[in-house]
């Protein structure tokens, strides 16, 4: 298995890159850039030689055009076009529900806190592949549950495929 992942600095990417490789899968870091146009579209020059990737870092759009997460997503949907063997999974930090304010454009919630995406429409699979998971969960707590979780995901790909994923912590108190 050949992965991509967009960034590796945060505990929970540094924790799946270690994961990957102990499982012995390859693994490209692209160090990508999300306010950097140029370094986006560098990005898709791994296209062609990984089978999944790990579009994995989120950043506040600091400029009105298309956030530079979405951006990835669809560089790799293009390139991928027709292609059922490859997979992206878009990680979409829920840390963002706890100061909302900060992520003002990007991020839409109702009263409840149920958590919707302005970015995910453009993260929707389209019929003839590549597949696409969005995947929603804290990168500040459960890391080894995401870690065990993605490496399971990617493990049974060729059988199935979840076009979601959210990975929340348990509710009330553990006593």
């Amino acid at each position: 298995m050949k992965i991509l992942m967009i960034d590796d600095t945060t505990t929970l990417n540094m924790a799946l890159k270690d994961a990957f490789i102990q499982k012995g899968w390859a693994v490209t870091v692209a160090n990508t850039d999300l306010n950097d146009s140029q370094s986006i579209l560098d990005a898709g020059k791994y296209a062609d030689d990984v089978d999944i990737c790990l579009n994995n870092m989120y950043t506040p759009s600091n400029t009105q055009e298309k956030h530079g997460q979405a951006r990835i997503s669809d560089i790799f949907l293009d390139k991928w076009d027709l292609n059922s063997v490859k997979y992206i999974i878009n990680m979409i930090d829920m840390s963002a529900l706890i100061k909302a304010e900060d992520y003002e454009g990007d991020k839409q919630y109702r009263l409840d806190n149920v958590m919707f995406n302005a970015m995910t429409t453009v993260f929707n699979a389209r019929a003839d592949g590549p597949n696409v998971c969005n995947a929603y969960m804290d990168r500040d707590n459960m890391i080894e549950a995401h870690v065990k979780l993605f490496c399971h995901v990617i493990e049974n790909s060729i059988q199935v495929w979840p076009s979601q994923l959210v990975l929340n912590k348990p509710l009330g108190d553990i006593a």
